[in-house]
Parts: C-alpha cells; structure tokens; sequence
C-alpha cells in the first residue's frame, strides 16, 4: 500500500505503531526553527551594505530583536552571527548619521 509521507512524497507504507509514528511526529515537530535567525542575519548583512543610514539603523534594530527571539528558541550559531552583524551594521549607520550630521 502507498501512502504520502510527512513531506507530501509518495511512498510505500511502512508497518509501524502508532506509537512510533506519534514519537516521530513529536521529534519532527520539535525542530528548532531558523527562520526567525535567518532574517536576523539577512537584516544585519543588509544593515552593513546598504547604504542608506536611517534604513541600517531600522534593519539593525529589527536584526537584534529577531537574534534575541531567536536564541531563546534554541538557534545559537546563526543567531549570534546575525547579532553580531546586526549590532555592527546599526554602529556603522550610526557613525555615518553622525558624521554626515557634523559635516553640515
């Protein structure tokens, strides 16, 4: 008999319990979630290159909120580098903001 799996894939039924099956459904669901330290990393990154300032400053802050939510969810590695490069991106727009500010 074949049956669809959790990944929406056509493939043969194995003859499991239903409490292996519930096991597995509750090791899978319990994956961390990268999503949120993801975006934390992308806004960093976009907060060093883009070269608007008051843009950085936005996307840094949002990087290190998302990198914070993040952490508690149990995504270390990817949510400190987006920290990291959030913090750095929000410092460097800050310098700037402040530099174009007293050149005027």
């Amino acid at each position: 008999m074949y049956t669809y799996n959790h990944w929406g894939n056509w493939c043969k039924e194995e003859n499991i319990t239903m409490e292996e099956r519930d096991d597995f459904s509750n090791n899978f669901s319990q994956q961390p979630n990268t999503a949120m330290a993801g975006w934390s990393l992308g806004l960093g990154i976009a907060a060093m290159i883009v070269p608007i300032p008051v843009l950085d400053i936005v996307a840094g802050v949002i990087g290190i909120v998302l990198a914070n939510k993040a952490k508690e969810t149990g995504v270390q590695g990817l949510a400190t580098a987006g920290l990291v490069c959030s913090i750095i991106g929000t410092i460097i727009a800050i310098l700037f903001t402040l530099s174009f500010c007293a050149a005027i």
